[in-house]
Parts: C-alpha cells; structure tokens; sequence
C-alpha cells in the first residue's frame, strides 16, 4: 500500500500551498542524492516526497487526490499523480525552481548537470458510458504528438556543454553564491539541432499520428484524470517524452442516474398494475432484467438489486441498483372509469392506512425483534427494511456511514465504520460521532469501532475534535449535518 502524500511531507491536510511548498523543499535537501550518496533508502524517499509534491502543489490533482485517494491516478496500467513512474531526470526537470534557482542541484554537485528535459504533456477527453465506466474498457484513441524526425541529429550545446543550466558564481557578505539559470541557447535540452528533414521544425520535431491504446479501469468519475506515461510530445536529444493526460467525461444515461457508486432507476406503473401486481423489465449496466412488483405496491417504494451499480475506484465492492416505483394517476377518465372511482371512495380497501414501511419520510430508527434501535447511517440517508430487524441504506452522501448503530435505552451502545459501497474519511466520521455526541447519544460506554483502520476512537478525541477545522475544509458538510 502506497504511503499517504499527506505522511510523506509531514503536513495535514489543510496546509497551504507555501505550506506545502516549504515541507517539501526540507524534506528534498534532507534526502537529495548528492548529499546522500551511500544511502540508497534516501534517494527513495527523495522519490516519494517528489512524488506527493506533485500531486499536492496542483489545486485539481490535490482535491482529486483527497477525494478518492491514490485511486485517482492509478489502475489499468496508469502511472501516479506523475511520481509513480517518475526517475530522477522527471524530478530534477520539473521540480528545478523549488530552491529558487533555475536547477535543482543548485547548492548540491552534479545533478545540475545530468539535466534532462522532458517533452510537453498532451490533455485529450474521453467520453464514457456507463456500461463502459461500469465494466471498465479499453479505448484505441488518435492522437497526434510530436516526435522527433527520422535523421534528425544534435550537438551538445557550446554554451552549457551539454547540463542545459549555466552557473553563476557571486561574491556577497554570506560569502559567495552558487546559482543556476536555464542555458538561454538550448532552452535547458543541453543540446542544439545539428541536422534535420526540411519537413520538421527548428527543434527537429514532426507532428504525427499514433493510435495509443488507453485501458481505463472500472469505477471512474467523471471529471477524474487519468495518466499515460510517455505518450506525449517527444523532447528535442536524449530527452523524455511527456504524458498524456486523459479526462473522463461520463456520457448521461437515458434511464440510470449516478449516485456515487449507486444507480437510481425511475420506474412508473399504473394504477391497475400496483393494485394487481406485475413485473417489469429495466436496464442495467450489465444488461436488461426483470423484476417482479408485489400487488399493493405504493408509489415511493424503493427496490434495491444488489451489485447492480458501479464498482468501487477504491475497491470498496460494487454499488446498487435502487429502483423508485411511482404509480402513474391518470390525468384523464371516460364517463365509466370516474363512476367506478367514485364508487370506490368510501371502499375499506381503498382507504389509505400506510404501514411503517410504506411512509417515504426519512425514518431515523428501526425497532428490531429484539426491541433494539438500529440506523444504517448518520444522516442524509434514506432507510429500507429489506427483513425484520435489519436497517438498510443510501450511499454517496459524504456524511453517510456504514455499519450499524445499536441503541438501547436512549443511548448508543455500539457504532462501527464500514461501508460496502462508500468509505467516509477518519474526520467526516468523526464529525458524525460529535453530532451524535452533541445530542447526548453517545458516551464513554460506546463501543465505537472502525473496521477499515482498525483503530479504536475515544470519546475524548470526540469531544476535543477540531469541527471549524474540519467544516471549513470540507464546506459540503455544513450543508449535510441533521438539523
């Protein structure tokens, strides 16, 4: 398992940006190579802290990064937020102005001079079904990048001699400065273009066209960005090639809604049908299926297929189908339909007297057989009985949680985190425990239980939680707490 980014740098998660900045460049000269040369674990941790700086100095990948983890730029053969495939030359070119300096070596010995510059990135889009976000695809797309051309030759550049940096040397009242700057005659490549074909361009370089296989795992979302290393723009001599960076764009469906890993199926009935009884077929990413609906059926029933929805980026399991039954009310009758309405107005069997289960307000508690109270989440979740004496859920709600909550006498008895489906954070499922707390559910006697860490939560770390904190980074919430 990868090491958190967050760990890595030895920050939380709301540094700032300069915050951010600043941890890496202690933790870079800490580890850097060159003052480490026998120490190979070094060079390692010099690669991951590289690795996260990557990821977490970039607004998008950051919050991509938070939201879904290091899910969000790995599977189906992609690279990481860029570290995860990166070697030396990747850190040295990209990260050179971390020190204020044009090279990365700046102040070090020679990895200022085994520069390597890489080629530039290319962004193309990719439009998903949900069928194919569902089962995961591979797409053959055309893209067109430049590379160098056939006979195209360099010479090391006279001005750098081939680092692509030119050092500068300062006499001040610290003593002298070393300081380094990009060489202006090959723009950092440390090489010039010695021949070339009359069809490429100064650099040597021809736009051609490369059908680039693309596997893309199941589970995506949209708007995530995957990587493909080296299939980019060439960069001019010995350089490396850039990435191509891949945005999903999800494709909406004509009968399915997305709810994070859950699907949502409107179904509409007649009135004769929910009163006898049918069954219907419906779409689903793995094709179409029948389900039966039971005569007395109620418009707002909810009917969940299990694994009918879209696997987990995280690995958390495959989501549900939730199919919502509306019962269709004829907007016009003939003469003899509204004298048999009209008949049935005052019919026993025609007066509403809903049961528990058939109330679409949000229910808060469940009685089992036992006489224990249980919920399946916190709040902003709908609740189903699907048997006696067991709660079932929605998911995609950042609040939600899984498990059971077991209440007995008014307090909470025991409380875990898992989730079949969705995973909330360590701090969003604290924020849920000080709500609870906060309305005197909770207590020093609460078993409280979280499976996936498998570390043991105190009341004390309730009752001092940081909320401001945790509001303010994640604003959503202020939205989602119970009333």
């Amino acid at each position: 398992m990868k090491d958190d980014f967050y760990n890595i740098l030895g920050i939380d998660k709301s540094a700032s940006a300069s915050e951010i900045k600043k941890a890496y460049r202690k933790k870079a000269i800490a580890y850097h190579p060159d003052k480490n040369p026998d120490d190979p674990s070094a060079e390692e941790k010099f690669k991951k802290a590289a690795e996260a700086y990557e990821v977490l100095s970039d607004s998008n990948k950051k919050a991509r990064y938070d939201q879904y983890g290091h899910q969000a730029f790995e599977g189906g053969g992609f690279g990481g937020g860029g570290g995860g495939g990166m070697n030396m030359d990747d850190i040295f070119s990209q990260f050179g102005d971390i020190f204020g300096g044009g090279g990365f070596g700046s102040g070090f010995g020679g990895n200022a001079g085994r520069r390597t510059v890489k080629g530039s990135n290319l962004r193309i889009r990719v439009k998903l079904t949900l069928e194919e976000i569902a089962n995961g695809v591979e797409k053959k797309i055309k893209v067109k990048r430049k590379k160098v051309a056939a006979g195209t030759t360099f010479n090391t550049c006279s001005t750098c001699n081939g680092s692509g940096q030119v050092m500068k040397i300062q006499n001040t009242i610290l003593g002298r400065m070393q300081t380094s700057a990009t060489c202006s005659t090959c723009g950092g490549a440390g090489q010039s273009v010695a021949k070339k074909p009359a069809n490429a361009d100064a650099q040597g370089m021809l736009a051609t066209e490369e059908t680039v296989s693309i596997k893309i795992p199941p589970g995506v979302v949209d708007g995530m960005q995957l990587k493909v290393s080296g299939k980019g723009n060439d960069a001019p001599g010995n350089g490396i090639s850039g990435d191509l960076l891949v945005a999903i764009e999800e494709i909406p469906h004509d009968s399915l809604q997305r709810e994070g890993d859950n699907l949502h199926h409107d179904m509409y009935i007649s009135f004769s049908e929910a009163a006898l009884g049918t069954s219907k077929e419906i779409d689903t990413v793995t094709g179409r299926v029948r389900i039966p609906i039971e005569s007395g059926v109620q418009s707002g029933k909810i009917l969940r297929l299990r694994r009918k929805g879209i696997p987990s980026i995280n690995g958390y399991g495959t989501g549900d189908l939730l199919v919502h039954v509306n019962v269709w009310t004829p907007k016009t009758l003939n003469k003899e339909q509204k004298e048999f309405f009209e008949k049935m107005t005052k019919d026993p069997h025609f007066q509403p007297k809903p049961e528990e289960e058939d109330k679409s307000f949000y229910v808060t508690w469940i009685l089992n057989k036992k006489g224990e109270l249980f919920a399946g989440a916190f709040c902003h979740a709908y609740f189903l009985k699907s048997k006696p004496g067991r709660a079932e859920y929605g998911y995609g709600k950042p609040i939600a949680c899984g498990g059971d909550i077991i209440v007995k006498e008014g307090k909470i008895t025991y409380i875990d985190n898992r989730s079949g489906h969705y995973q909330p954070s360590k701090d969003q499922f604290l924020l849920a425990l000080h709500y609870l707390y906060s309305l005197g559910l909770i207590d020093g006697n609460t078993e409280i239980k979280e499976e996936y860490s498998g570390k043991e939560i105190s009341l004390e770390d309730i009752k001092t939680l940081d909320v401001s904190g945790i509001l303010s980074y994640y604003p959503d919430l202020n939205n989602l707490l119970c009333a």
